[in-house]
């Protein structure tokens, strides 16, 4: 009998901290479910961070891709107005010339006279 009692007594010891240890299990669970969770939520945050900031540097590239498009055009009119420029210079140095050639020889009939 007392063989029996002790055997009862211990095996209620055992369900209790049976008990007592699948709580903490479950507690133990639901933590990590929660930290799997946290896990997941920054991970999908991670992700969207890596795709605005290659979002964010295609717009750079696509800025400056741009820009220099612009810039370039900007060169190819100012070389055109050079070249205008030159033109006009030219061709104002030959009436120049004309002119002044002109005008000796008029200097000229003017001495003669």
């Amino acid at each position: 009998q007392k063989l029996r009692e002790e055997g009862e007594r211990r095996s209620m010891e055992y369900k209790a901290l049976n008990a007592q240890i699948e709580g903490k299990v479950s507690e133990m669970e639901k933590k990590a479910d929660e930290m799997g969770e946290k896990i997941k939520g920054l991970e999908s945050e991670r992700d969207a961070l890596k795709e605005a900031m290659t979002s964010e540097e295609f717009k750079h590239k696509a800025h400056d891709a741009e820009e220099i498009a612009r810039l370039r055009g900007e060169v190819e009119v100012l070389k055109e107005k050079l070249a205008n420029a030159e033109l006009r210079s030219a061709a104002f140095g030959e009436k120049s010339a004309e002119d002044v050639g002109e005008l000796e020889r008029q200097l000229n009939l003017l001495k003669t006279e």
